[in-house]
């Protein structure tokens, strides 16, 4: 395992997440935040991001990871552009087959819009109600949505700002509950119980 990556090793660490050769996931973010150069590795992590298509969706996938981790602002337009990216840029054909799934056309793009929220917080706003709105991707637009309310902890204002500008399909996607680890079994049942009343 790496005590930490430097720009110099940091794709050789993203490689090995997804063999397990890093650890659990605490244990990566772990060792990230020991990152002591992060706008050097996320410059390196950038371009990486971009060397398309796509061959490997689990080193890609863990990549997208490793930035939002690194949390530098850097980050926000590269991610966005990818994450507007049609499918037949992303992965060599519609549906690639890797050991143990099937790629979905957007699982890349829709893991880069959550870590728009990830990074940003409830900066980047229009960027994020961007995608919310007008992506033509389902994957794509319940993960932004689920991100934005994630980022905003469920707070009830951001939720009505999100209904008012989601498509009508997709307002029940907003209705459901935001998954804050930090809930309690019963405050989540209350909050479950506070949007159903908000949706009836």
């Amino acid at each position: 395992m790496f005590d930490y990556p430097d720009a110099d090793s940091i794709t050789d660490f993203v490689a090995r997440i997804p063999t397990g050769h890093e650890g659990t996931a605490a244990d990566v973010v772990a060792t990230i935040a020991r990152i002591t150069d992060r706008a050097e590795c996320a410059d390196v992590l950038h371009r990486e991001l971009m060397r398309l298509p796509v061959f490997d969706v689990y080193r890609h996938r863990a990549l997208i990871c490793v930035l939002g981790e690194l949390g530098q602002t850097e980050s926000l337009p590269i991610l966005e552009r990818f994450a507007w990216l049609a499918p037949d840029k992303v992965l060599p054909s519609r549906s690639v087959l890797w050991i143990g799934f099937a790629a979905t056309d957007w699982m890349l793009q829709a893991r880069a819009a959550q870590m728009i929220a990830w990074i940003a917080g409830t900066g980047w706003r229009d960027t994020q109600l961007q995608i919310v709105r007008g992506h033509p991707s389902d994957a794509v637009r319940y993960a932004a949505i689920g991100a934005w309310l994630l980022a905003r902890t469920d707070d009830p204002d951001a939720v009505d700002e999100l209904r008012a500008v989601v498509p009508a399909r997709d307002r029940w996607a907003v209705s459901n509950a935001g998954l804050i680890s930090e809930l309690s079994p019963r405050q989540f049942a209350q909050l479950v119980n506070a949007k159903a009343v908000l949706t009836a």
